[in-house]
């Protein structure tokens, strides 16, 4: 199933205990998908710790990349006009 851009995963819960349990009441459906939801979640491997020193430290090179590439474009965007101006 192909989940929208923002999903309301307790509204997709809902509608497939609903599926699976047509006689259930709206708030039972509710409870159900709740629960359904907490369980999955609860299921998901917390990242290790390596993991998140990793991604911190990804993170931190792509910042340092674009700070190098918008520091790169200054220079030559200021340079583009001192050569402007020179010409003036």
């Amino acid at each position: 199933m192909k989940l929208p851009a923002r999903a309301d995963f307790l509204k997709l819960g809902e509608s497939k205990v609903r599926s699976k349990f047509p006689k259930a009441s709206p708030a039972e459906a509710r409870v159900l998908a709740f629960a359904l939801l907490k369980q999955t979640a609860d299921s998901l491997p917390d990242m290790s710790q390596t993991s998140q020193m990793e991604l911190q430290m990804t993170m931190d090179r792509k910042s340092q990349l674009e700070a190098t590439l918008s520091n790169m474009l200054k220079s030559i965007e200021d340079t583009q006009d001192a050569v402007v101006q020179n010409m003036k």
